[in-house]
């Protein structure tokens, strides 16, 4: 990030007064209309700070404390709270620190004028790309596919397992064969035929991504409001919905099919989960619940009830013919990020920003297993038999991949490679295969 936005964040407080940087929609408005859609990923950052209490807790650090250890408390909150990598939550610290001329004493090479590159900070400097650490489990990579221009936040296999499609901050969709690792097709691309800049596609960054189980459409989630449909043949838009409606503006972040492929959830920034059908774009319902952004949607196998994660640190079941809300699973300490269902329906394991897997009995409604002490973890994925379950973590010694026995809980393997926050997982159909999304802008496949 160039010194302009920290500038521009100074005349902010020059003209409203510190107390404006704890008032986040002023600033982010102050912002977007300074800077376009320029350093969208540096201003979401810098503004989910101002949400999390950054600011405030920089302007009246609490009696007796020194700066030092409000710092630290500060970039704990914004890696666990967020998500986000803890050198980009260090640089987020550090620049409201700047411009709110509160002097921090800070124990990285971080660059006030520039977000360090995605790494973890033991592995290397800030703004370096460290190697993964050496590792015999490193021969189960196949590939590493790369293409996208920001972070990979989600992967999906074809039915038939032909075609891994991937979803990047960098708004486009590819599409790769996996048995190459050769890029088929980018699925947002420029219209010949239409005006100059015009595309036919998202416009934001995309979220999520999942396979029509029957075949022939994709769809796709993103920052832009939209839910988009793609025939999978030609790469063509069949369909873009608006998830707040016309006039609404929301962050769509989840989007996954039901098994009959007849219908998709999508989960959103406005704490809401609504139901599509496929064939027409029609909304079939809109479930209310959540208190707090819903980040995850996964159908049970018999497609008769819907899971859905929130911010909320609670997972609701619905009955998906109703929109009925059946129960709550709580037990969570902070929000819940992902979800997976095992093949039989019976239990449903979850991932939050508390650094914890649950598996849950979602028929008793009750918690069956915690695993802990791996740090951070992100994403997971059942294996297609049910017998294996993977888990993307961030912990001192970098970014893994775990492989665990879903009937006991015990760790099989780790995979190392990734460079940073391992954001989405996905089991080829027939288990042979893992794909796992990072934001290092790669995707890896992965033998088993």
């Amino acid at each position: 990030m160039p010194t302009y936005l920290i500038q521009t964040l100074k005349d902010f407080t020059k003209l409203h007064g510190f107390s404006a940087s704890q008032d986040h929609k002023r600033c982010e408005s102050f912002l977007r209309d300074k800077c376009g859609d320029d350093y969208k990923r540096e201003v979401s950052i810098l503004i989910n700070a101002i949400r999390e209490g950054v600011t405030k807790e920089l302007l009246n650090p609490p009696t007796g404390l020194p700066l030092e250890t409000v710092y630290s408390r500060l970039v704990r909150r914004l890696y666990d709270n967020l998500g986000i990598d803890k050198s980009l939550a260090e640089w987020a610290v550090q620049t409201w620190g700047t411009v709110l001329d509160v002097t921090l004493s800070f124990q990285t090479s971080t660059n006030e004028a520039s977000p360090p590159v995605v790494s973890t900070p033991k592995l290397a400097p800030s703004n370096t790309l460290a190697e993964p650490p050496p590792s015999p489990d490193s021969d189960n990579l196949l590939y590493t596919l790369q293409g996208h221009q920001d972070w990979v936040v989600s992967v999906a296999y074809s039915p038939d397992g032909g075609t891994l499609a991937s979803a990047s901050f960098d708004t486009t969709i590819k599409c790769w064969d996996p048995q190459t690792g050769q890029l088929l097709r980018t699925m947002v691309e420029d219209k010949v035929e239409s005006k100059k800049g015009h595309r036919e596609g998202h416009n934001d960054w995309l979220f999520s991504v999942d396979f029509n189980p029957r075949g022939g459409t994709l769809a796709s989630a993103s920052r832009d409001n939209t839910i988009r449909l793609w025939n999978t043949k030609t790469g063509k838009n069949v369909f873009v919905l608006k998830q707040g409606g016309q006039m609404a503006k929301t962050e769509v972040f989840s989007v996954v099919y039901s098994y009959d492929g007849r219908t998709f959830a999508s989960a959103s920034k406005d704490n809401l989960v609504q139901i599509w059908d496929n064939f027409t774009g029609t909304k079939l319902s809109t479930l209310r619940g959540h208190t707090d952004w819903v980040f995850h949607v996964a159908y049970s196998p018999d497609e008769q009830t819907l899971a859905s994660a929130s911010r909320d640190k609670t997972i609701k079941l619905w009955k998906v013919s109703t929109g009925e809300h059946l129960r709550t699973l709580t037990g969570h300490g902070s929000g819940v990020l992902g979800l997976s269902y095992s093949p039989d329906g019976n239990t449903l394991v979850s991932v939050s920003y508390d650094c914890t897997m649950k598996f849950w009995d979602v028929q008793k409604g009750r918690e069956i297993r915690t695993i802990e002490g791996h740090g951070s973890v992100y994403s997971l994925a059942y294996s297609p038999d049910g017998n294996n379950l993977a888990s993307g973590h961030t912990e001192e010694t970098g970014s893994t991949i775990k492989l665990w026995d879903a009937h006991t809980g015990n760790l099989l393997h780790t995979l190392f490679g990734h460079r940073s926050r391992i954001a989405a997982l996905a089991y080829s159909p027939n288990g042979h295969t893992l794909a796992s999304a990072s934001y290092d802008k790669t995707i890896k496949l992965w033998k088993l």
